[in-house]
């Protein structure tokens, strides 16, 4: 359940993507220290997307359920991908969908992973 439901936001993250003129490049970049949901492009510069969904009222909001040790994961997961594909320009972009509503609202947090 749980996996589909990411499957869901990321499906949907890609979407909300596109429909700013993003051309999505990848997703699911794993490594055994951790995975990026989606690797974008827009205008010559890579974005490293972590994709976060709610679906309860556990959490008021996705970014909540972003833990430290998640963000270390993305983290080493990005430092591998720019050095195996010598990325120059990229950012991080946190897309939050909350999927509570019947119309989910995308929230777009760019640079949220501080260097």
């Amino acid at each position: 359940m749980k996996r589909r439901k990411g499957k869901i936001a990321e499906d949907l993250a890609c979407k909300a993507l596109e429909d700013r003129g993003f051309t999505v490049v990848e997703r699911n970049f794993n490594t055994r220290f951790g995975e990026i949901d989606i690797v974008a492009l827009k205008n010559g510069i890579y974005y490293f997307v972590e994709v976060r969904s709610i679906s309860s009222d556990m959490f008021s909001s996705p970014a909540e359920t972003l833990s430290a040790r998640k963000l270390e994961r993305f983290r080493k997961a990005l430092y591998i991908y720019i050095r195996k594909h010598r990325i120059k320009r990229y950012r991080t972009l946190f897309i939050g969908l909350d999927l509570r509503q019947k119309d989910p609202r995308s929230t777009f947090i760019y640079d949220f992973l501080e260097e």
